[in-house]
């Protein structure tokens, strides 16, 4: 699978053009994210606080977890990633992943099983029971599932994966909840958040990135129980977060309602991107209850088309499990200028009959 991040930025960095990456952009968060050049001359000048008691106390209150419960803090959702497979390998886990998913869970973790989820269905869900078949005779010991996906844009209910773990007690199931921000229903019918410090055999990895604007701060945490966090723990960075990223992470976390109105502006844009693709005969959008639009054509080259149009999609026929299925990947974002900018692209068939013209 390609590392769509290292590609997108060999291919157009800060463009207006890049619907690649799914973190989101907009000029919301300028209300949100305040800080002068003072301020930051006087953070970066200090250690930060290795401890960041306060830090995780309002993350677990803002995430309505209990006082007792154990949360890891990582440098973004990606060295958690990197972090847990580490402990998996060097402790000689059976690992089994769900396909497609996240490449740096694939990168990291060495040998591993192949679970591949469907792609086709004609709903917004994937079916837990279909997982619990095809481990059911499988020889592993850890499980990496992505809820929502975000290659696929399917989502697991809370409820089904919950029977999942709790039929398989012997299996680590680390879900990563990176998109889950972002789904057109609120995160509680689909988050094992609260699960997590319940369930001896789960962990979830949350991320500040994707919604909240802080892709470049990079800031996560990993939710548990207390047994496996102090042993992930062991070999934790020194300061998992920098001074900047504790600074803002702080923020973020002192108006997290505020967000909302982020979160129903990028769905809305994605709405009317997708009513506008299927204006034009020979789309077809694939469910999802992410941010991000999946779509192909029936007899178009789509992801050529839209490079053609100066727009920049993931091709997910690059992507393990999504191979031959034609589809690609829009992120649709809240800020109004790339709204705008993909709304007319797409709008404009002139070179699109064009190229169906060249083609045909």
């Amino acid at each position: 699978m390609s590392n769509y991040l290292e590609l997108n930025q060999a291919k157009e960095e800060n463009s207006i053009s890049n619907f690649y990456l799914s973190n989101n952009q907009g000029d919301l968060y300028k209300s949100l994210y305040k800080v002068t050049p003072k301020k930051i001359r006087k953070i970066i000048s200090n250690y930060p606080n290795a401890n960041y008691t306060d830090l995780k106390s309002k993350i677990i209150k803002k995430y309505y977890l209990d006082n007792t419960s154990e949360i890891l803090l990582g440098s973004g959702s990606e060295e958690l990633i990197v972090r847990i497979n580490n402990y998996l390998r060097s402790n000689n886990f059976s690992v089994g992943i769900t396909i497609p998913n996240f490449y740096r869970i694939l990168e990291t973790a060495g040998r591993y099983k192949k679970i591949i989820l469907p792609h086709k269905e004609k709903n917004y869900l994937h079916k837990a029971k279909e997982v619990a078949k095809k481990i059911s005779n499988l020889k592993i010991n850890a499980l990496w599932i992505s809820n929502p996906n975000l290659i696929n844009g399917k989502s697991f209910l809370r409820s089904g994966l919950t029977s999942l773990i709790n039929n398989f007690p012997n299996i680590l199931f680390i879900i990563d909840e990176a998109g889950i921000d972002f789904l057109e229903i609120k995160p509680n019918k689909y988050s094992l958040i609260k699960e997590s410090q319940k369930l001896d055999n789960l962990l979830v990895i949350r991320s500040f990135s994707k919604m909240y604007g802080l892709a470049g701060i990079r800031g996560g945490f990993l939710s548990g129980k207390r047994k496996i966090i102090k042993k992930l723990n062991e070999n934790s960075p020194t300061f998992p977060y920098t001074g900047l990223a504790q600074y803002f992470i702080n923020q973020m976390l002192n108006k997290l309602e505020k967000f909302e109105k982020i979160r129903i502006k990028a769905l809305k844009n994605k709405k009317e991107i997708e009513k506008k693709l299927n204006e034009n005969n020979g789309f077809q959008i694939n469910k999802s209850l992410t941010n991000c639009i999946y779509a192909k054509h029936q007899k178009l080259d789509l992801n050529n088309l839209l490079i053609d149009l100066n727009i920049i999609p993931l091709n997910l026929n690059n992507c393990m499990g999504m191979e031959g299925s034609d589809y690609i990947r829009l992120t649709s974002h809240s800020s109004k200028k790339k709204f705008n900018y993909l709304y007319k692209k797409i709008k404009s068939y002139k070179k699109i009959n064009k190229y169906y013209e060249k083609q045909f």
